[in-house]
């Protein structure tokens, strides 16, 4: 009689059906998917026309090459911002101000304390949530960062910064059951849960509650401490997994906190990225450079780099071929999205190491 000894094991696979096996579960849910796709197929039209610009931009003129044409220098009109010449102690960058007619407005009883925060409402008609686009706190704003959160009933902070950077120290307890006090608001961990990978978030439970006051805020903080600030993502389902555990059903106009450094670029990509999807799904075809100056009226200087750009391009395409080859559709399609892919890859690869290009004195993507 054989033997049965690991009888249940099949032939080790090659090296090329491990990457293939891989590449397939590559998806945005691990769940299967229905043959038909109820949310790509009705707005396809919409969606389609825009994965076909970017693809045409990038194949004449280059989509960087386009964004330092046209998109770069790009300012509003008005470009008014005296609240931020007002308050330079409260600013961690002079050359990156805070427009005046979009900036949050703090909530104070005291009517004579300074209502500044350098910090911006990105919403706009079609724009399924409302961002608030800010600098990581500075030590003289951490109390105002927490009041903003509070007053504005934040309900998801996303915060793209590495909290050993001796830049960008945390401003939140990082242990379970810790608590620290920033003026008037007491702030408490009430648990951690830590990303089980390099590109996922360590996600912190805050409690936040002012002083006087008996009913406390709680808000989930998503913290992605190897998202380096010279770099873009590691993958895209970096950015779309982020902005899919940031929507919320029950109150989907809970503003969202978003920043990096800055609040500029990492920050900016994720804005951009989640503001193409969105629009380009309302099945009408969304104006991709009236997209853009929309949001810079409303935060100066944000996606201020050309790669920053590309990437936040990157990632709607990404989902859009994850969508088609799952059913196994539109294959032209994603023929033309793989030619882009593959026509930026080495651009994108320029601004994948922080570390590489510091040493190198390269473009730095904040």
């Amino acid at each position: 009689m054989s033997s049965t000894k690991g009888s249940n094991k099949g032939p080790k696979k090659t090296k090329r059906q491990r990457i293939k096996s891989k590449k397939k579960a590559e998806t945005l849910d691990e769940d299967e998917m229905p043959a038909k796709d109820p949310i790509l197929d009705p707005a396809f039209v919409s969606v389609r026309k825009t994965a076909e610009w970017f693809c045409k931009i990038q194949s004449t003129v280059g989509l960087g090459e386009f964004y330092t044409k046209n998109l770069k220098s790009f300012n509003p009109t008005p470009f008014l911002f005296p609240s931020f010449t007002a308050n330079k102690n409260k600013n961690r960058n002079q050359n990156i101000v805070c427009l005046e007619e979009s900036r949050v407005k703090l909530q104070h009883e005291d009517k004579t304390k300074s209502d500044y925060i350098h910090a911006n409402y990105v919403k706009f008609e079609g724009l399924d949530r409302p961002y608030i686009m800010t600098q990581h706190p500075l030590e003289n704003t951490i109390e105002d960062f927490w009041r903003m959160v509070f007053y504005e009933e934040v309900l998801n902070i996303i915060a793209i910064i590495n909290p050993t950077d001796p830049k960008t120290p945390p401003y939140w307890p990082m242990e379970a059951g810790k608590y620290t006090n920033h003026g008037a608001f007491f702030v408490h961990c009430k648990s951690v849960v830590e990303g089980k990978g390099q590109y996922t978030a360590n996600a912190y439970t805050i409690e936040v509650l002012p002083e006087g006051c008996s009913n406390s805020h709680i808000v989930t903080l998503l913290n992605y401490p190897n998202w380096a600030k010279s770099s873009v993502p590691g993958h895209p389902l970096v950015v779309l997994k982020m902005i899919r555990m940031t929507k919320n059903e029950t109150k989907p106009q809970a503003p969202i906190v978003v920043h990096c450094e800055h609040g500029i670029n990492r920050a900016g990509i994720v804005v951009l990225a989640n503001a193409i999807t969105t629009l380009a799904f309302s099945m009408t075809e969304p104006d991709m450079p009236g997209l853009f100056k929309k949001i810079r009226s409303q935060r100066a200087t944000i996606v201020s780099h050309k790669y920053a750009y590309i990437y936040a391009c990157y990632v709607f395409l990404y989902y859009i071929r994850k969508r088609c080859k799952i059913h196994k559709k539109n294959l032209d399609l994603v023929n033309d999205i793989d030619n882009f892919e593959s026509s930026v890859k080495k651009e994108l690869e320029l601004v994948k190491s922080a570390e590489n290009k510091e040493k190198e004195g390269a473009v730095t993507v904040d």
